[in-house]
């Protein structure tokens, strides 16, 4: 079940196949595209968004591009709106957002088939919890309180 609207899966389903395009015009254009219209201003929504990406579309090549770009996206570094401080861009969101994220996130993983899409996905896991971890908070994929040594 998505939790964005169609219009927005639909723009960024097309954003996505333009970024996998051979063409360095289209490719550009689309890159800038994704960090002016998406990255910046909603990251949840990106985030969310290619998650569900991940979940429902009907190729592997795509959903596994997904997954390599929400790793890349998730783990840039940006400044926390509510600190200054920079973190990296998962992080940054609301508890919410990232906790909703985590969750399909998850369901993504178990559901898929291909095995390149459930490795790609898996690393995508496995570098929200190194952010977790790092962050010495807590880390629902683990469900306990992560402590400093």
């Amino acid at each position: 079940m998505s939790v964005l609207p169609p219009e927005i899966q639909h723009a960024l389903s097309q954003l996505l196949n333009i970024l996998q395009s051979s063409d360095n015009v289209q490719r550009t254009q689309a890159e800038e595209q994704l960090s002016n219209e998406w990255v910046q201003p909603r990251p949840d929504v990106l985030l969310m968004g290619l998650v569900e990406q991940i979940q429902g579309a009907l190729d592997a090549p795509t959903r596994s591009y997904a997954a390599v770009l929400f790793r890349r996206i998730a783990t840039r570094t940006r400044p926390d709106p509510t600190t200054n401080v920079s973190k990296e861009l998962f992080l940054t969101l609301p508890q919410p957002s990232r906790h909703a994220i985590q969750q399909k996130l998850l369901l993504c993983l178990q559901a898929e088939n291909a095995a390149n899409v459930r490795n790609k996905t898996g690393d995508a896991i496995a570098e929200l919890a190194r952010q977790y971890t790092e962050e010495g908070g807590t880390n629902i994929f683990l469900g306990s309180e992560q402590t400093e040594c």
